[in-house]
């Protein structure tokens, strides 16, 4: 009998091996590490090739499920018995049993090669023969200096101060050159006759908006159609011409002081560059021997420069013209401010009007803090303001160390936290709660404990030592109990107070806890109400209006309250 292996349409045995082609044993663990085996479920053997002396691959027996392996092109053989393995999709050509497998197969595992035919496999190979131990680099390492890592989260930021010198050169000439003001010639007297001429030709009106304009007058609209008449065009051009020769000749003509007010309407930009500063007295200074003229005063606008450029040192007395002046000011600051461009309003109010609070809120309006905050402490001494700028310009060292001035300690905590100096912030918290503690107001230090502090053990000492001190004992127990979310363990605490802490002396005051705790938790009713039903009885003899808080621990029964009355009127009698 021969014993052949034939085609078949489906394996007739189990797949129990696989063919990996590959003369390298590198190539053997990428395939084994590929299709997910595992080293302790397979035995490996090496396959030889046609050459004498060289291999064709490895052969894997195990446990495979080939619907659970990656497709890689690889072979796959059936386990006709333990020594007998034959290529999938194939069988034999008779029907053997296993005594006579074995007797044909006594020795080792026998593998129909796919290139070579059958072929007897000895000697397993171990797969850690095939790893080979890393050598030791003999190469030093240098490591690096810790570098600097971008953060994740950033918890805080704040501005850094700049020198005085910087913040004076941001607010100097916030003004933009412009209109010069008319000269300030007087006129010589062939001038005043012809500005006396004109006024019978022309005369000044109020406008819809009250604004003062020139105009013709009666008799100028006659002369007016008269030259009409005889000139045409050119004449109506010669009296718009002398109409512009009068109104120069009137502009020349006013006071000094109402020349820098009409100025100041037409180019408010400029004319404050001419502006005179006023005090509280009613006058200027600036002046000359008392006279005031219309000269460039403001060398640079800066609110921090010394000051008046030219014009002397002397006072003016400009009487009535001075409110109509200090008018004209506000007018012209208030429409700086209309116009969003604060720092000119602060200008006007810092150097002219002198009103400083006025500057630094204008300042503060437009967003510069940092100029308000020196403002409002070199001028106003209001610290607090200058802090609170500080603060909102991100200056936070310098709002700081004027809260600390101010013994704002829990600000202080506050905006050390915000920088994320933590350590800082808790010393300023505990300050704090000792400050608080000191003045007996424990509800407020257990706040801090709690809410900033996060100290949770920490407030409840606290509020059960203001109990016990009888230091506002209702609110600190009422506040010590909600802190104790558990309904199980906040009602363990009440027995134990009401054991242990409470006695004639605060019974009743016990009692006003109790009433908040029977009205929140619905769970400890019946106890709470065993507990005031106690106290009531022990304090009633003593006060009888105590008996009228059994309607809040019974509500419903009114055969109760009923005989609460009757046991009061009986006391009274008594």
């Amino acid at each position: 009998m021969e014993l052949k292996i034939e085609p078949a349409v489906q394996s007739q045995y189990p797949l129990k091996g696989l063919a990996i082609k590959s003369a390298r044993a590198q190539d053997w663990l990428l395939e084994i590490d590929q299709l997910g085996l595992s080293a302790t479920n397979f035995k490996l053997y090496p396959l030889p090739d046609v050459t004498p002396n060289s291999v064709w691959g490895c052969f894997l027996i195990g446990n495979f499920d080939p619907q659970q392996l990656p497709v890689r092109g690889h072979h796959f053989f059936q386990m006709v018995f333990e020594g007998l393995y034959i290529p999938e999709r194939s069988k034999l050509n008779v029907q053997l049993s296993k005594l006579e497998l074995q007797k044909l197969f006594p020795r080792h595992i026998n593998l129909y090669h796919p290139a070579i035919g059958m072929v007897e496999l000895q000697e397993e190979l171990e797969l850690s023969s095939l790893l080979a131990q890393p050598q030791p680099s003999a190469n030093s390492i240098t490591v690096p200096k810790p570098g600097i890592s971008a953060p994740f989260k950033i918890k805080s930021f704040q501005i850094h101060p700049v020198p005085a010198e910087e913040v004076v050169k941001s607010l100097e000439d916030p003004f933009k050159p412009g209109e010069k003001p008319p000269i300030s010639k007087p006129l010589n007297p062939l001038e005043q006759i012809k500005r006396v001429a004109y006024s019978t030709l022309f005369s000044k009106k109020k406008d819809g908006q009250g604004k003062e304009v020139v105009g013709k007058s009666e008799f100028g609209q006659l002369f007016t159609r008269v030259i009409g008449n005889f000139f045409g065009k050119e004449g109506e051009d010669k009296m718009q011409q002398l109409q512009q020769d009068f109104e120069s000749l009137e502009e020349r003509n006013q006071k000094e002081v109402d020349r820098l007010m009409t100025f100041m309407k037409k180019n408010p930009e400029e004319a404050i560059k001419y502006a005179i500063p006023l005090d509280d007295h009613a006058t200027s200074r600036g002046g000359d021997a008392g006279l005031f003229t219309m000269s460039m005063r403001w060398g640079s606008t800066s609110l921090f420069s010394s000051g008046i450029s030219s014009g002397g040192s002397g006072s003016v007395n400009l009487g009535n013209s001075y409110f109509e002046l200090q008018r004209q000011y506000n007018a012209t600051a208030e429409e700086f401010i209309r116009k969003k461009e604060y720092e000119k309003a602060a200008f006007v109010y810092f150097k002219l009007l002198k009103n400083f609070t006025k500057a630094a809120e204008s300042l503060e309006q437009g967003g510069m803090y940092r100029e308000a905050a020196s403002i409002y402490l070199k001028h106003t001494a209001n610290k607090l303001k200058a802090a609170e700028c500080f603060e909102r310009g991100n200056l936070m060292q310098d709002a700081i160390q004027i809260y600390k001035e101010l013994k704002h300690d829990e600000k202080v905590a506050d905006l050390y936290r915000q920088i994320g100096k933590e350590n800082e912030a808790l010393h300023y918290y505990g300050q704090v709660v000792d400050f608080y503690s000191g003045n007996h107001q424990l509800l407020k230090a257990a706040l801090i404990k709690k809410d900033k502090m996060h100290d949770l053990a920490g407030c409840q000492t606290l509020l059960l030592g203001a109990w016990r001190q009888n230091k506002d004992a209702v609110n600190c127990l009422r506040f010590y109990f909600a802190n104790i979310k558990d309904i199980e363990q906040r009602g363990n605490e009440i027995r134990s107070i009401y054991k242990k802490e409470v006695k004639d002396d605060n019974q009743i005051s016990f009692l006003y806890v109790l009433k908040d705790e029977f009205k929140q938790t619905e769970e400890l009713k019946q106890m709470i109400s065993d507990m005031a039903c106690q106290i009531i009885d022990s304090q009633a003899q003593k006060d009888p209006s105590v008996l009228s808080e059994l309607k809040t621990f019974f509500p419903n029964n009114s055969e109760l309250l009923k005989d609460t009355l009757r046991y009061k009127l009986r006391l009274k009698k008594t």
